[in-house]
């Protein structure tokens, strides 16, 4: 697991129930870490808004993350709105096979976070590296919870805007889970409503 100077500690408790014990990933706008729920005895996976470039934490001394850039603190609560709109997305559609799980979502340390089910597994991106070709009926059975959730989304008035290979996680068991809701879309009788990604 990769860390960097504006990760949390391990061993950081959030909210005195979910525990960092290490870094899965970062990108531009987030860090996602493993965790444990002591409250239920198991992993998940802690999504915390960090857009890295306007913000920083001095973990030495605290963890609350603070804006650097001078002008900017208006966009970053904008964003931290946004990624909490992600969370409720997630949460809507927690009941569904093939979406990842929104367990919780908070506001701590100046930013917030989304804690969802850990999923053992790679991306579709690395099962496809690795196993190069799918049979056509292999993949049909694979796709089905995914179009499934999808029209699920969709008949939400939501679209999600960011299908790819990445975001989509094959488990051991053969299953997949849509990921990552942070470009999803309201399509109201107005028109499109963005939730644009941060």
């Amino acid at each position: 697991m990769e860390e960097n100077l504006y990760c949390l500690r391990k061993g950081t408790r959030l909210i005195g129930r979910y525990t960092v014990e290490g870094v899965l990933g970062q990108g531009g706008f987030g860090i996602t870490y493993l965790g444990m729920d002591e409250l239920h005895k198991k992993k998940v996976a802690i999504k915390e808004f960090f857009p890295q470039g306007i913000v920083t934490r001095n973990i030495e001394y605290e963890d609350t993350v603070t804006v650097t850039l001078v002008g900017e603190k208006e966009n970053y609560d904008k964003g931290k709105e946004r990624f909490l709109k992600e969370a409720q997305t997630m949460a809507m559609f927690s009941k569904d096979k093939g979406i990842v799980k929104a367990l919780d979502f908070f506001e701590i340390n100046n930013t917030a976070y989304i804690v969802m089910e850990y999923l053992e597994g790679v991306t579709l991106k690395q099962y496809l590296r690795e196993n190069k070709r799918i049979a056509a009926e292999d993949l049909v059975e694979l796709l089905v919870p995914l179009i499934e959730a999808l029209d699920e989304i969709h008949s939400q008035g939501l679209i999600h805007r960011d299908i790819s290979p990445d975001n989509i996680m094959v488990l051991p068991d053969g299953r997949i889970k849509l990921m990552d809701f942070g470009a999803a879309r309201d399509y109201t009788e107005f028109g499109e409503k963005a939730f644009p990604s941060y």
